[in-house]
C-alpha cells in the first residue's frame, strides 16, 4: 500500500512538471488557440489566469495558462453594467483543452472516476472506492465529472448516430 501511494506520488509529480512545460510552450499555445476558435463564437483573449488541475493520483496542481472567453462586444443590444457578467463557463482554456482538460481533471483521472461511479451503486460508493486508492475528491466534483463524461458519451453517440444515417 506504501509502494503504490509512492509511486502514485511520483506519477503525479511528472505529470505536473510535464502539464506545465506544455501549457508554457508557445508553439503549442498557438496551436490550440487556432483549434479552439475553429468551431466556437468569436473569442477574445481574457488574459493569463490560474487554474486548479487535479490529476490522477490525486494532487491538485495550480497551471496559469491562458484564457479565451466569448466576445460580448459586437453582440446586439444594450450594452451591459459593469459587474454583468455572461453564463459561467463560457471561456475556454486552449492549452488545456487540448490536453483534453476541460473540468478541472485530466483524462485519466476522468475515466477513472466515470468507471468508479458506473461499477458502483451510488455516487458516495465511488468516492469510497477512489478514497481507498488515495484519489479524495469531493462530492460535487465527482458529481460534475460524472455527468460530463455522461454529457461527452451522448454528444459523441448523437455524432456516430449522424454519420451513419447520412452515409
Amino acid at each position: 500500500l506504501e509502494v503504490a501511494e509512492v509511486f502514485r506520488d511520483l506519477g503525479d509529480e511528472v505529470m505536473e512538471v510535464l502539464l506545465k512545460s506544455i501549457v508554457a510552450d508557445e508553439a503549442f499555445y498557438v496551436a490550440a488557440r487556432k483549434a479552439a476558435r475553429k468551431g466556437l463564437a468569436p473569442l477574445r483573449n481574457g488574459g493569463a489566469r490560474s487554474t486548479q488541475v487535479t490529476l490522477l493520483g490525486g494532487r491538485r496542481v495550480s497551471v496559469r495558462a491562458d484564457y479565451l472567453r466569448k466576445d460580448l462586444s459586437k453582440r446586439p443590444g444594450p450594452k451591459r453594467g459593469h459587474g454583468r457578467r455572461g453564463k459561467p463557463g463560457s471561456g475556454v482554456y486552449p492549452a488545456l483543452a487540448a490536453l483534453g482538460i476541460d473540468f478541472g481533471v485530466t483524462p485519466a483521472l476522468a475515466a477513472e472516476v466515470a468507471r468508479q461511479v458506473t461499477d458502483s451503486d451510488s455516487v458516495r460508493a465511488g468516492r469510497s472506492a477512489l478514497a481507498r486508492r488515495g484519489i479524495d475528491l469531493e462530492y460535487k466534483q465527482v458529481l460534475r465529472v460524472v455527468n460530463a463524461v455522461g454529457q461527452r458519451g451522448v454528444e459523441q453517440r448523437d455524432a456516430w448516430l449522424a454519420n451513419a444515417l447520412e452515409g
